[in-house]
């Protein structure tokens, strides 16, 4: 099976520096993934994805997202089509080669997002292909109210000043399912990355430990002398 859409000749980013990547990733195969392993793939991101929402505050829409997630063309997370999953493979592709590292969570959210439809293509390039690149306030031309909301989380997922809020997500009838789950995938990718690990804060590099053969600070607690070594590791 190859990472493509309905038409393999159908190239969404022709025009742009993403076309020879979109080119690329839709002749790279899949690999032969049977049907039961994808499908305890998409357990095991169903089952982090709920623990996520829940932390959140977001687990009164699981079962909404759940249900609208579960047919969706899946490959570590789910995706609205086979040409977002194309492009966001594409793109972060590019990304990690242009960077010559790992694409951080922040960055791999983003992408998700500027993949899923064709009006993000300038904003997605310009994105990846400049470090010092910042996002607009707004995209230019009318766009439809998904779009609208899909930026306004590229803005929230940023840092950026943004017009969405976390209860337009919760509150009925405001944003629509298909929406919301792909603001809620990014939202996991965000926090866990392609790879389903969450990343954990490192230590600090100050410790403390008593150790009598090292030299030590002495101080005095309720009467008796404690002797404390500090050490930077």
């Amino acid at each position: 099976m190859k990472r493509t859409g309905q038409d393999m000749s159908k190239k969404f980013t022709n025009g742009t520096d993403l076309y020879k990547y979109e080119c690329m990733m839709q002749e790279i195969p899949f690999g032969n993934i049977s049907s039961k392993d994808e499908k305890k793939a998409k357990g095991r991101y169903l089952s982090i994805l709920r623990q996520f929402m829940s932390d959140k505050g977001f687990g009164s829409i699981y079962k909404k997202v759940s249900e609208n997630i579960k047919d969706l063309p899946f490959d570590r997370v789910p995706f609205k089509d086979n040409n977002h999953r194309d492009i966001f493979f594409s793109a972060y592709s590019k990304c990690s080669k242009q960077n010559g590292r790992k694409v951080n969570n922040t960055k791999t959210a983003v992408i998700y997002l500027l993949s899923t439809n064709r009006v993000f293509y300038k904003t997605l390039e310009s994105y990846i292909s400049n470090p010092l690149y910042s996002l607009e306030g707004k995209i230019k031309g009318i766009i439809s109210e998904e779009s609208y909301n899909l930026y306004q989380a590229v803005k929230k997922l940023s840092g950026l000043e943004s017009g969405l809020q976390d209860e337009d997500l919760t509150d009925d009838g405001i944003i629509n399912d298909s929406t919301i789950s792909l603001i809620i995938n990014a939202m996991y990718l965000k926090e866990y990355g392609l790879n389903g690990r969450k990343a954990h804060k490192k230590p600090s590099k100050t410790h403390y430990i008593n150790n009598s053969k090292l030299q030590h600070k002495h101080y005095c607690y309720k009467g008796q002398t404690v002797k404390i070594k500090k050490r930077k590791w």
